[in-house]
């Protein structure tokens, strides 16, 4: 998969109080994997208490595979995520991701990383322990010789 860079789509639907919060997203450029782009727009948003922007999805089981090689439970889902992380995930697919194991996710991590960084990112493994980055993901992955797999994005 390769990237190209592109003007997000923004969520025309966040009220007035949120909208410091995802200026980013509406007005820079960032970079995204090829897939499809998701239409966010379509699920209303609402601003927290701390006027962060929120999207609550309904608990329908539609799954999608994203262009970063995650199976979310929805489309809807995938929006709320990279609206609270800032990111652009695409999507790949309807359907699981065909490559559900770890060493597939981890492909770019060849070797062990002495130095990962200490964004919190969370990834839940399937031994229940909240790693929290990719990076020390992997490294687990890695020492684990891909028995390790991803349970989900977040804490376990």
């Amino acid at each position: 998969m390769g990237l190209f860079y592109k003007q997000p789509r923004c969520f025309q639907s966040i009220p007035a109080t949120a909208l410091f919060h995802v200026f980013s997203l509406c007005f820079s450029f960032s970079a995204v994997a090829l897939g499809s782009e998701v239409d966010c727009s379509q699920y209303p948003t609402s601003a927290t208490k701390d006027g962060k922007a929120r999207i609550a999805c309904p608990r329908i089981l539609a799954p999608v595979c994203g262009t970063d090689g995650i199976t979310y439970p929805s489309e809807c889902v995938l929006c709320a995520r990279n609206l609270d992380l800032r990111v652009n995930v695409g999507k790949e697919r309807d359907g699981k991701c065909e490559q559900e194991t770890a060493l597939g996710y981890c492909k770019d991590n060849a070797e062990p990383n002495p130095f990962c960084t200490l964004e919190y990112l969370p990834h839940c493994g399937s031994n229940g322990k909240t790693y929290g980055n990719k990076c020390l993901f992997c490294n687990a992955v890695k020492a684990k010789g891909g028995a390790l797999t991803l349970r989900r994005m977040g804490k376990c």
